[in-house]
């Protein structure tokens, strides 16, 4: 089962950090949103869409990803990482996925650092994450999916 990981990451690269885990779970291939070419995904059985969220919603650059592609019958898959870590911010880029006639087999999120001026006087929120439990639910959610496909 060859698997792509389509992901944005910037601010702490925390959805990098999780991309990467899942990547080596699934033993597959990642690509970041600016590198990204539609085409790719004809090579592969799988494909995830991750990204940071950022004033809750996942980056641009995932639902522009998930627009120009041919996804008609992929699996796919969701992730992020945010603050709070809530799955709910996923739900605009599975409701697209859906649109787009792809089967989404799974969505997953977890908490990442985040900080701004203000919350510098704290430390920020989520300091530490992700983390080693966050990393092993990310295996266990890529685990699952081969589970599910094989």
């Amino acid at each position: 089962m060859k698997t792509l990981i389509v992901y944005y990451s910037a601010y702490k690269k925390n959805t990098e950090k999780i991309a990467e885990c899942m990547a080596e779970q699934f033993g597959g291939d990642l690509v970041h949103t600016k590198d990204y070419n539609e085409n790719d995904i004809n090579n592969y059985d799988i494909v995830g869409f991750g990204s940071g969220v950022y004033n809750q919603k996942m980056h641009p650059s995932i639902f522009k990803a998930i627009e120009k592609s041919n996804l008609k019958n992929k699996k796919t898959f969701v992730f992020s990482t945010s603050a709070v870590g809530i799955k709910k911010y996923n739900n605009d880029a599975i409701k697209l996925l859906l649109d787009k006639s792809a089967k989404v087999v799974g969505s997953f999120s977890c908490r990442g650092f985040f900080t701004t001026k203000f919350l510098d006087i704290f430390g920020g929120t989520a300091k530490g994450h992700p983390n080693n439990v966050d990393f092993q639910n990310a295996e266990k959610f890529a685990g699952s999916i081969i589970k599910e496909i094989n």
